[in-house]
């Protein structure tokens, strides 16, 4: 935790001593995850889409006209509904996250988003063997600004380290069947307001 604390420091001093404009604010929105399997998964077991919230920051940063990066550290929950045999719920995960995005601006209102997402799992309900709390994701969306202070966006994120140990479970001939290593993936819609720009 305190690692990923000083990277996401250390970035932001570096590259906002070299900006031309910088922009502070706050959003919240809403999370629509899944959880990701390497493997194809038995009929027996199915996970579906959830919906989670969050909440953060925006630190906004321009360089150029068409150039700038945004660091959004946030608290999100991640969350995915699953089907065990006659078993079924929901798994949350809420992550502290920190996503630093290059910003891209083809057109003055719209921009495009794209670069890694840093997590550190703080809280979760589930009974899975956590391989590690820590996970790195990309993300890509686009974001609108409306007048000089709304803010709107649409991003995807898909984590790039497995969650969870591969483990084994008894499927219904009494065998044991192995299953792959998981990961999360899923959409963030986000509503955001600039209070210093």
């Amino acid at each position: 935790m305190k690692r990923l604390t000083l990277l996401c420091l250390s970035i932001f001093i570096f590259k906002f001593s070299y900006t031309q404009h910088i922009s502070f604010g706050l959003k919240n929105g809403i999370t629509y995850y899944k959880m990701r399997s390497t493997e194809e998964l038995p009929a027996t077991v199915t996970f579906n889409k959830a919906v989670g919230l969050d909440a953060g920051f925006l630190i906004n940063a321009s360089f150029k006209k068409k150039l700038g990066i945004q660091i959004e550290p946030s608290f999100v929950g991640k969350s995915f509904q699953y089907k065990f045999r006659n078993n079924s719920g929901n798994n949350s995960f809420y992550y502290i996250n920190c996503p630093i995005l290059l910003k891209l601006f083809p057109t003055k209102p719209v921009s495009i988003l794209l670069g890694p997402e840093l997590a550190y799992m703080a809280v979760h309900d589930a009974n899975f063997k956590f391989r590690s709390n820590l996970d790195l994701g990309i993300d890509a969306g686009l974001s609108f600004l409306m007048g000089k202070r709304i803010y709107l966006a649409i991003k995807y994120n898909v984590g790039l380290l497995p969650f969870s140990k591969a483990y084994t479970y008894e499927n219904t001939n009494g065998n044991d069947v192995l299953l792959s290593k998981f990961y999360l993936q899923g959409w963030i819609f986000d509503f955001g307001v600039y209070i210093l720009n």
